[in-house]
């Protein structure tokens, strides 16, 4: 069942992204959103839907196991939801990501048009640059 209270929208994407259904996880996102990664350049920077598929299949890929992620808090004040979020997963290198998340998503008609996401950006780009 769909929803759209903001805070059962990022719930239910979290959801999606523990159960391998990442393409209904992504269709939480409207097309045309703002999406801003923390994290330096060329890695971080805003970005659409289809470009953080894109971004997102780059960390999938480099996983030997889905990534499992573990909602800490969700926090909800109107359209915004922040979640505390950490994700963990071994690489196909051998080495293990687990990085912890803060993201701040602000949800419009059952859509999340903007989102901006904190990370451990070092361990990202080691991730990226296949040094995990």
């Amino acid at each position: 069942m769909t929803t759209s209270q903001p805070k059962d929208v990022i719930a239910g994407f979290y959801d999606d992204l523990n159960a391998g259904a990442y393409e209904s996880a992504f269709a939480r996102f409207a097309p045309d959103m703002a999406y801003r990664v923390v994290a330096p350049a060329p890695y971080g920077g805003v970005c659409d839907a289809a470009t953080l598929a894109q971004k997102a299949s780059q960390v999938f890929e480099r996983l030997a196991d889905p990534l499992q992620v573990t909602v800490l808090r969700l926090v909800a004040d109107g359209e915004y939801v922040v979640a505390e979020v950490e994700g963990k997963a071994p690489t196909v290198n051998g080495g293990r990501y687990d990085n912890s998340y803060l993201f701040i998503y602000r949800v419009v008609d059952g859509k999340i048009v903007e989102g901006r996401e904190y990370l451990d950006s070092a361990l990202y780009v080691a991730l990226i640059e296949n040094r995990l």
